[in-house]
């Protein structure tokens, strides 16, 4: 089902969204993943095997521009507090 799907998951360097994306790069989508955490992290964690875009998604026109083209998007970012 999700295979050679663009997908963009949100908060995907925390503890779900790791699992989750991981999971989603086996099956063979196009994985983008939005969070605020360190780029150097999130590639240390999944490889050069996706797009990652470190961007505040509180903002209205981050959110406009990163999920254009996605036809799946998993919202699993929280903000800290």
């Amino acid at each position: 089902m999700f295979a050679n799907k663009k997908i963009l998951v949100t908060g995907g360097t925390g503890t779900i969204g790791t699992l989750l994306v991981k999971r989603l790069v086996k099956l063979g989508s196009e994985v983008t993943v939005a969070s605020l955490d360190n780029p150097d992290r999130a590639k240390a964690v999944f490889g050069s095997s996706l797009n990652f875009h470190r961007t505040d998604l509180r903002k209205k026109s981050n959110c406009i521009n990163i999920v254009q083209g996605q036809e799946y998007i998993f919202h699993l970012m929280a903000v800290k507090g």
